[in-house]
C-alpha cells in the first residue's frame, strides 16, 4: 500500500492507477470511475474549498471549519497594498537628490567619493540612499497617508457612498478607516450562503463597506458582546456547567480534568459553538488588527514629535544667530530684521523671504506693538502659521498631520 499519497491521488492508486502521475502534475486528466468519494478537507480551514476566490465550489453558506482568518487577511492586505502610491520610492534621481524634510536633505551618496568618482567617470547614477531625515519622511508619509489620512480614498467605497449622497466614510476616525481598509477585497461566499452582490464583506456577512455603518465598530462590538455571552455568566457560558471559556485558548476547557462530568461538559459547549467560537477567534484577530494599527500611529506620532523638536532647537539656534545681524536705530529699536515672528514672538512684522536662512525677513523688534490680522485679543506671543520658514511645534508643525 502507498505510503506518499493522499486524497485523490490515493484513491486512484487504490484503485489500481499506480504508475499515474499525482494530480498536481496532471492537467487534463479524467480519471476512471473508483467506489470512493473525494473528502472535503476542513481542519485547516479554506484551501480546499476555495472559499477565498470568491466562489465556493461546494455552494451554499461556509461552515465553522471553513473560515480561516489568515487567508482572508492575505486576501485583503494584498488589495490594500495594491491600492498604495509609492511617490517616495517612485522619485527621479535629480527629484532624490533635491528632496527635503524640513530643510534637511532625504537622500545621501551610498558610496564612498573614491567609488562615486567610478560611477561618475562611467557616466551612472551615483546610488543613493536615505538619510536619517529621509527615513523620519518616509515614516511621516507612512503616517500622514496610511494611518493618520489613510492614503486617500478608496475608489469602490467614495464612489458608492457619494452615489448615494452619504459621506459617513469621511466621517470615520483615520484608524478606523485604515482598518476598513485593510479587510476590503473579500467576496467571496458568507456564513450566509454565496455573495451574490460582489460587495466586500468577511465570512462572517458583515459588510465591509458599509452604507450607514462602521465596520470597525462593528467588529469590535461583536467582539464584546460574544465575549460576554461566552463568559461564566453570559447568555451561552452559563449553559454549560463545569465548563468555562478560556480567553486565551478560544475554547471552553474543563473546570476539573479529572472529573468526566466536566469534560463532558467541555467537549459539548464546543461542540455545539463552533461558528461563535470560529467567529470569536476571527474577530480576536481583527482586534488585534486594529491595536496594531493603533501602536504604528503612536509610535510614529512620538517619532514626529522627536523630529519636530530638534526641528525647533535648529530652528532657534538659526534665528537667535539672524538676530546678530539685526538693524536698529538710535532707539535701539530693531527696525530691519531677519528673525521670523513665528520662531521668536518678540520680534513682529516683515514678509516670507525663501533667500534668506530663517524664510523671513524686514521684521521688527520694539516700538509699536504689532498684532497679526486675526490674533486680535490672543496671549502675548500667539501667532497663525508662518507665511514662510519652517513652522515650530508650538504653531502648528509636524504633528498638525496627526
Amino acid at each position: 500500500m502507498s505510503t506518499f499519497y493522499t486524497g485523490v491521488d490515493q484513491q486512484r492508486y487504490d484503485a489500481g492507477e499506480k504508475f499515474l502521475p499525482m494530480n498536481k502534475f496532471l492537467k487534463s486528466y479524467t480519471p476512471p470511475k473508483t467506489s470512493l468519494e473525494e473528502g472535503v478537507t476542513t481542519s485547516y480551514g479554506i484551501p480546499n474549498t476555495n472559499a477565498f476566490i470568491n466562489s465556493s465550489p461546494r455552494g451554499g453558506a461556509l461552515q465553522a471549519g471553513d473560515i480561516n482568518f489568515d487567508d482572508f487577511n492575505r486576501i485583503t492586505t494584498e488589495n490594500y497594498m495594491r491600492k498604495q502610491p509609492t511617490p517616495f520610492v517612485d522619485a527621479t534621481y535629480d527629484q532624490k537628490i533635491q528632496d527635503k524634510f524640513f530643510g534637511m536633505p532625504t537622500w545621501e551618496q551610498g558610496v564612498n567619493p573614491v567609488d562615486a568618482g567610478e560611477y561618475l567617470a562611467a557616466g551612472q547614477d551615483i546610488p543613493l540612499e536615505l538619510t536619517r531625515a529621509g527615513k523620519m519622511k518616509e515614516g511621516w508619509q507612512n503616517t500622514k497617508e496610511g494611518v493618520a489620512a489613510m492614503m486617500g480614498k478608496i475608489p469602490s467605497i467614495t464612489g458608492f457612498l457619494n452615489k448615494f449622497g452619504v459621506q459617513n466614510f469621511d466621517s470615520l476616525s483615520p484608524l478606523d478607516q485604515a482598518f476598513i481598509k485593510q479587510s476590503s477585497g473579500y467576496r467571496g461566499p458568507t456564513v450566509f450562503g454565496e455573495n451574490t452582490t460582489g460587495l466586500n464583506v468577511d465570512p462572517f456577512g458583515r459588510n465591509v463597506e458599509s452604507l450607514f455603518g462602521n465596520y470597525a465598530e462593528a467588529v469590535r462590538d461583536d467582539f464584546g458582546n460574544l465575549s460576554t455571552a461566552l463568559s461564566p455568566t453570559g447568555k451561552i457560558g452559563s449553559k454549560y456547567s463545569g465548563a468555562t471559556f478560556n480567553d486565551v485558548t478560544g475554547q471552553f476547557e474543563a473546570d476539573d480534568e479529572d472529573d468526566p462530568s466536566s469534560v463532558a461538559a467541555a467537549k459539548k459547549a464546543n461542540q455545539m459553538n463552533k461558528m461563535n467560537l470560529s467567529k470569536w477567534g476571527f474577530d480576536f484577530k481583527q482586534i488585534n488588527k486594529q491595536k496594531q494599527n493603533e501602536k504604528i500611529y503612536q509610535d510614529r506620532k512620538a517619532d514626529i514629535a522627536r523630529v519636530q523638536n530638534k526641528v525647533n532647537q535648529e530652528e532657534a539656534m538659526i534665528n537667535e544667530l539672524a538676530s546678530e545681524k539685526d538693524v536698529t536705530n538710535a532707539s535701539g529699536n530693531v527696525i530691519a530684521s531677519t528673525v521670523n515672528p513665528s520662531v521668536d514672538p518678540s520680534y513682529h512684522g516683515g514678509t516670507h523671504n525663501p533667500h534668506t536662512e530663517t524664510g523671513w525677513s524686514g521684521s521688527k523688534q520694539g516700538g509699536n506693538s504689532y498684532s497679526r490680522p486675526g490674533t486680535e485679543g490672543a496671549p502675548p506671543g500667539q501667532h497663525h502659521w508662518a507665511d514662510g520658514g519652517r513652522v515650530g511645534l508650538r504653531y502648528g508643525g509636524l504633528l498638525s498631520i496627526l
